[in-house]
């Protein structure tokens, strides 16, 4: 992550890139994602399925 963000021109991240998680998932695509892979997709099911259960 440190890397990453030092080549895309930022400043050396203080926590190793933590402190830009909130950007990162911001700018996320996870539907894009999971349509690539399908054990993301299978992951992202069963989190959603238990998320509706807590739910109810």
């Amino acid at each position: 992550m440190r890397e990453a963000i030092q080549t895309a021109g930022r400043v050396v991240p203080n926590l190793g890139g933590i402190e830009y998680a909130e950007d990162i998932v911001k700018e996320m695509d996870i539907e894009r994602a999971i349509q690539a892979d399908n054990s993301l997709r299978r992951f992202v099911e069963e989190l959603r399925h238990a998320f509706r259960q807590w739910q109810q």
